[in-house]
C-alpha cells in the first residue's frame, strides 16, 4: 500500500512506476518532489480512488503470457499489437522526453550523458515512430487485407496486386534485423549504470527505459513467433484460393 503522506521523492525511489502514472495524470512531479502524494493530488485535483486504482493496475505485468496470446485469433492479436504501439508512442516516449528535459545538467557526474540524451533521444523517438507506422502500414495492413479477402474473395484484383508487391519473408528478415531498437540508448547510458547519488529524474528514466526495453523484446517476440507464422498461414490460404480460382477459369 502506498503511503500518501510520504514525500514524492521517497515514493518514487521505492516505486519508480509511480512517475509514469503521475505524468499520465498531468503531474510535473519533478517540480514538487518534497510534496506528499496527498498534496499533489489536491494541487492537481486528482481523485484519490481513481489514482489508487490506476496504481494497482500498473503494478500488474504489462506483458501478456505468450501461451495466452498464441490462442488469440489473428485480428485480436493485431489489436493487441496496435494497443502496444499506442502505449509506446503516446505514453512511454513522451514520459522519457519529459524526464530528460527535467534532468538538467547541474549534476557534474551526469552532465555529459544528459546532454547526449537530449540530442540523441529525439532522433531515437523519430526513428522509432517511423518504424512503428511503417510496420502498421505494411505488415499489419497486409495481414488485415488477407483476412478481409478470405471473408470476401470478391476483392480478387486488389489481392493479386498486394501479393505481387508484398513479401512476408522480406518483412520478417527486416524485422529481425531491427529488433534491437535500444542499442544506442544502452550505449549512451553505459547499460543504464547509475551511482547512488544520481538525480531522481535519471533514476526514473533509467528504470523506465529498462522496462521499456523488456516490453519491446516481448513485443518483437509476439510478432516473430506468433504474428508472422499466422500471416504466412494466411498467405498460403490466399495463394491456394487464387490458384484454384485461376484453374477453374
Amino acid at each position: 500500500m502506498i503511503s500518501t503522506s510520504q514525500p514524492i521523492r521517497v515514493l518514487l525511489q521505492d516505486q519508480p512506476v509511480l512517475g509514469e502514472i503521475l505524468f499520465d495524470f498531468g503531474v510535473r512531479f519533478h517540480l514538487h518532489q518534497d510534496d506528499t502524494l496527498t498534496q499533489l493530488m489536491e494541487r492537481y485535483r486528482i481523485e484519490e480512488h481513481i489514482f489508487m486504482a490506476t496504481v494497482e493496475l500498473a503494478f500488474e505485468s504489462r506483458l501478456l503470457d505468450m501461451s495466452y496470446l498464441a490462442q488469440l485469433p489473428t485480428h485480436l492479436l493485431l489489436a493487441y499489437l496496435d494497443y502496444n504501439h499506442r502505449q509506446f508512442i503516446k505514453h512511454r516516449l513522451p514520459y522519457f522526453a519529459e524526464l530528460i528535459q527535467a534532468a538538467g545538467t547541474s549534476h557534474p557526474d551526469y552532465k555529459v550523458v544528459i546532454e547526449d540524451l537530449k540530442m540523441a533521444f529525439p532522433l531515437f523517438r523519430e526513428d522509432f515512430i517511423r518504424h512503428v507506422y511503417k510496420e502498421e502500414d505494411e505488415l499489419f495492413a497486409f495481414v488485415r487485407q488477407m483476412l478481409v479477402f478470405l471473408e470476401d474473395p470478391r476483392r480478387y484484383g486488389s489481392m493479386l496486386k498486394r501479393l505481387s508487391t508484398s513479401s512476408l519473408h522480406r518483412m520478417a528478415l527486416h524485422h529481425a534485423e531491427d529488433d534491437d531498437d535500444m542499442a544506442g540508448i544502452r550505449s549512451l547510458t553505459k547499460e543504464y549504470f547509475l551511482d547512488p547519488e544520481a538525480p531522481l529524474t535519471l533514476v526514473l528514466l533509467y528504470d523506465g527505459l529498462q522496462k521499456f526495453e523488456k516490453e519491446l523484446a516481448h513485443h518483437a517476440q509476439v510478432e516473430n513467433e506468433l504474428l508472422f507464422p499466422k500471416a504466412l498461414e494466411l498467405e498460403y490460404k490466399v495463394n491456394g484460393f487464387i490458384h484454384r480460382h485461376s484453374v477453374l477459369n
